[in-house]
């Protein structure tokens, strides 16, 4: 029914202009108005996401909050990992309450703004349950917000397009990151926790403003023709060669195994935490928003397949050197542990632009969801089981396997390209 495609630009585009959208110079600013629309919002889901797993944890335990609690507030990847569920909702071009898509796009990030406002009632010292529960509930909101804006792309770009779009939608999730993560914790420590929040507040506001102005087809908010639900059931949404997709998606996991510790072993050369948080935290995430433009172009060059089997490779020199780190001079592993960290954001572009390209257009938001839900469960595994082998075979056998998997992922995508003539 559907063919395995790694290519950016290889099948027919999916999207075909519906009535109501004009061609020529009105059809560009549209576009580009669907393309700012797709950055801005992807900076409503990265921000909480990364502040609530960065930043809160940084307050709450500054706030004498223990070791344990603290440890809770990675429940937030839950709903991003279980979103699957309630995806088959938005394979409807309308659904309940609000409508289309993009009343959807629009009613998400003021429901998150909502959200941060109710913490201008607490504190960082506030009972921890108050604080995990809506940590959970703009976990909710940001995971449904992926779902929509996934469905969203593949409905309006082609195939050709999403390469930027990806491309976007990773660089306004980075930043969202950066903002989250770094910068909101430098301007509360400044202006004070309600007048950092505030500040949140109004960004998630701003940035959902590109969702207005993206002009409504007349018939977008009537019910069309029904789709098939696929509730528990989101792996019908997928290609039949997506056995092949999940083999990649499996060795891409276990490449990025030792990501989780690079923090780690950076202390271990004589870093301090404020120094890799700094490198990390921001210099890293602020590096990650043009290697992810860097990446949708060459997508839109090579193919997401070429161009995630030499990403790959990339990251297999540096696992390599890695495994060295013990003999790396301190400023040469700070370096590379920098641009190893940053390539994240480039193979999650040319994953996803895979991930679109084989779902069925008809259930779009739950394949994305599929592949994306098994995507974070397979790195929390990676995380995990690569500080398993490294507490008891050390750093250097964990990078030379995670070196060793990137070059298998990068081979199994060359093969797959050659074997189904993608």
């Amino acid at each position: 029914m559907f063919r395995f495609d790694l290519r950016a630009d290889s099948a027919q585009p999916h999207y075909r202009p519906r009535a109501g959208y004009r061609r020529g110079s009105q059809r560009v600013v549209v576009g580009t108005r669907n393309l700012t629309a797709v950055a801005s919002l992807n900076v409503v889901q990265g921000l909480p996401a990364y502040f609530f797993t960065l930043g809160l944890p940084a307050l709450m335990r500054e706030a004498g909050a223990s070791l344990d609690v603290v440890a809770l507030t990675y429940i937030v990847w839950l709903p991003w990992a279980l979103k699957w569920l309630w995806a088959p909702r938005f394979d409807q071009p309308v659904t309940p309450p609000f409508g289309a898509r993009i009343h959807w796009m629009r009613a998400l990030p003021v429901f998150m703004a909502a959200a941060f406002a109710v913490l201008l009632l607490m504190s960082p010292a506030s009972h921890p349950v108050f604080l995990l529960s809506l940590a959970l509930i703009g976990a909710v909101i940001g995971a449904t917000l992926q779902v929509v804006l996934a469905a969203f792309v593949l409905e309006r770009f082609s195939e050709d397009q999403r390469a930027t779009a990806n491309a976007l939608q990773v660089a306004g999730m980075t930043a969202g990151s950066f903002l989250g993560g770094g910068v909101l914790l430098y301007l509360g420590d400044w202006l004070g926790w309600h007048a950092g929040i505030v500040m949140v507040v109004v960004l998630l506001l701003l940035a959902s403003l590109p969702a207005w102005l993206i002009g409504i087809p007349a018939e977008a908010d009537r019910l069309g023709r029904p789709v098939e639900t696929l509730a528990f059931r989101p792996w019908k949404a997928v290609s039949q060669s997506s056995g092949l997709v999940v083999i990649i998606m499996v060795l891409g996991a276990g490449a990025a195994a030792g990501d989780a510790l690079i923090a780690a072993i950076m202390i271990d050369k004589g870093f301090s935490s404020s120094d890799v948080g700094w490198m990390l935290g921001m210099v890293a995430l602020g590096i990650m928003i043009p290697v992810s433009g860097l990446a949708g172009m060459l997508v839109h060059t090579l193919g997401a397949g070429r161009s995630l089997a030499l990403l790959l490779l990339f990251k297999a020199a540096l696992s390599a050197t890695l495994a060295f780190a013990n003999s790396i001079d301190p400023a040469a592993l700070a370096m590379v542990s920098v641009v190893s960290f940053s390539l994240g954001a480039a193979t999650m572009v040319a994953f996803w632009q895979i991930y679109m390209s084989n779902v069925d257009p008809a259930h779009s938001a739950t394949g994305f969801a599929f592949f994306t839900s098994l995507e974070a469960l397979l790195l929390m595994i990676a995380g995990i089981g690569g500080g398993q082998i490294a507490a008891l075979t050390g750093t250097t056998w964990l990078y030379a396997l995670s070196s060793i998997a990137a070059l298998m992922c990068a081979f199994a995508i060359m093969i797959s390209s050659r074997v189904l003539e993608v």
